[in-house]
């Protein structure tokens, strides 16, 4: 058992009896956040951040020696280029914008009660 863990283990043992101690429930339950869970877990994230780095770049490692090396020749780099080609699709000719409804000053329709005729 690491030495970190004992701490953390006994910071949040005086921190339940310090939440048991207050007059109310909801004084007690801030308290056990406020001085136990919040500073532990941002303390705890902290502390161990190397140890994950480690262990990311040793899965990496570990994962980059183990996956099969795949060599293209250049004549399957074209056939594949030539593949994504044809799976794309063409830009479409219908849709345009010029195709949107005009609306002339003979379709608008005006309320009677402003005119604007003087």
């Amino acid at each position: 058992m690491s030495i970190a863990l004992i701490v953390v283990i006994g910071w949040l043992y005086v921190t339940v009896l310090m939440a048991a101690a207050q007059p109310t429930v909801l004084a007690g339950l801030l308290t056990l956040i406020g001085y136990g869970l919040l500073p532990v877990s941002l303390l705890w994230y902290l502390f161990t951040t190397k140890g994950r780095r480690r262990k990311r770049e040793a899965r990496e490692q570990e994962e980059a020696r183990t996956a099969p090396q795949q060599v293209s020749t250049p004549v399957q780099r074209a056939e594949s280029d030539q593949d994504q080609k044809r799976d794309r699709k063409p830009a479409s000719q219908e849709q345009r914008f010029d195709e949107r409804p005009n609306f002339s000053s003979e379709d608008r329709s005006t309320s009677g009660d402003a005119s604007f005729d003087d």
